[in-house]
């Protein structure tokens, strides 16, 4: 692999946005790609490696533990960053810089950073549009202040979070609607999916039990044939939209 690499699981994108600018500040290098979105496979890296997940009810993802687990990071410089939907990320950042540690690396700076949100539609729009403009800024500014402080890090970075974690309550059966007058089959929603809960054979389909509400195939279909409808997706989306308006910043710490 490259000396500089990029690790990061973005079914919609918005994580990858923030790591990639993230990159561009640090290094005038082409870093290497590790996209754990869809599958993963033992693999070493060295050198510096800035790795990105976004936040899943104030945790990680749960795939994304196990994934990571693929790659070795003894003795690598890391960069992390989590994206949250401008609600809270809580635990999520303390849980990768925990994780990242246990697999050998050393933490040089971790960053909290805001996405629209998976459940953000036209109707109860949650942070749209980000990360926006200054979003990514602030993504190149804290990989410009890595490189500047790189050599005199300390490695011991504190971020906010509670051990143990917060615990993630049950998750009911997600609802997704096909909209068959809509959709013409194109089959990209499949592709998407990163726990493939969208049969091969059958996009009009999803596995309610697999989802993990990221709705990356909703907002990727070029028809907007599927949505969201069970209760407790809709309950959710709603309170967001009331409560979690106010615009929240990136946050940095070195």
């Amino acid at each position: 692999m490259n000396d500089v690499n990029l690790i990061y699981f973005s079914p919609t994108g918005t994580t990858k946005k923030i790591v990639t600018e993230m990159a561009k500040a640090y290094s005038s290098a082409s870093p290497g790609v590790i996209d754990l979105t869809n599958r993963a496979e033992p693999q070493t890296v060295k050198g510096t490696v800035l790795i990105g997940a976004p936040v899943y009810v104030g945790r990680l993802p749960g795939v994304f533990p196990e994934r990571l687990n693929q790659i070795n990071l003894e003795n690598t410089d890391c960069l992390l960053a989590v994206v949250y939907g401008n609600r809270e990320y809580e635990d999520a950042l303390l849980e990768l810089k925990d994780l990242v540690e246990q697999k050998g690396g050393t933490i040089l700076g971790a960053a909290a950073f805001i996405g629209e949100h998976s459940l953000s539609s036209g109707k109860t729009p949650i942070a749209r549009g980000r990360p926006d403009a200054e979003d990514l800024a602030a993504a190149r500014q804290f990989g410009r202040a890595i490189r500047e402080r790189k050599g005199h890090a300390s490695g011991k970075i504190a971020v906010p979070g509670n051990y143990p974690y917060r615990e993630v309550p049950p998750k009911p059966e997600v609802i997704i609607q096909t909209d068959k007058g809509k959709c013409t089959l194109c089959y990209s929603c499949i592709a998407l999916c990163p726990v493939a809960a969208i049969p091969q054979e059958n996009p009009l389909k999803t596995d309610g039990t697999k989802c993990l509400r990221c709705c990356a195939c909703i907002k990727a279909c070029p028809e907007e044939a599927r949505e969201v409808v069970d209760p407790t997706s809709l309950k959710i989306r709603n309170m967001l939209f009331e409560k979690c308006q106010v615009r929240k910043e990136p946050e940095i710490f070195l």
